[in-house]
């Protein structure tokens, strides 16, 4: 779907469907998810597809970053933490990225416990995060910029309320 050219629904037609359906539920909030779903349409068309045409998906960039700010290397776990996802998706994620023809990572055994693995970036890594990421820097901040600083903050503080655990305030 193209958000470009997609025309929500207005809050009139909103509340006449939620009247005509006898539903009990703010159309204000429904209007809302609307235009969030929306947004997210532009987030990934803007943001995250020219990542995925350089071959990352958003899990695999966040990983990269993450392995370039501690070049010495973070366990699997921590790494798991860093980019939302559990212990076994990570060790996937970094298999999968190490066997690739120009490995972006590497797994190493930690001497004091065998089980343990710490993940590095590799010159590749570091090369195509150096190439992207400026692009990348100014996508995000593109997005944003008809705000204004207030608005953005404002936003922001919304967002985390929203995107936090039910019941937060």
């Amino acid at each position: 779907m193209n958000y470009r050219i997609r025309k929500l629904p207005s809050l009139e037609t909103i509340k006449k469907n939620v009247k005509k359906a006898g539903v009990r539920l703010a159309p204000e909030a429904a209007a809302l998810t609307l235009s969030l779903l929306n947004c997210a349409s532009r987030v990934q068309e803007e943001i995250i597809a020219p990542l995925e045409r350089e071959g990352l998906s958003e899990g695999k960039f966040l990983l990269l970053m993450a392995l370039r700010e501690q070049p010495s290397g973070l366990g699997v776990r921590e790494l798991a933490l860093r980019v939302g996802v559990t212990p076994p998706t990570m060790s996937v994620m970094l298999r999968r990225m190490r066997q690739a023809s120009k490995p972006l990572v590497r797994v190493e055994r930690l001497a004091d416990d065998a089980r343990a693995r710490r993940g590095q970036i590799t010159s590749e890594g570091i090369e195509l995060i150096g190439r992207i990421f400026p692009g990348h820097l100014k996508r995000v901040a593109a997005f944003s910029e008809r705000l204004s600083g207030q608005e953005r903050r404002e936003l922001a503080r919304l967002l985390l309320k929203l995107s936090g655990p039910a019941g937060d305030e």
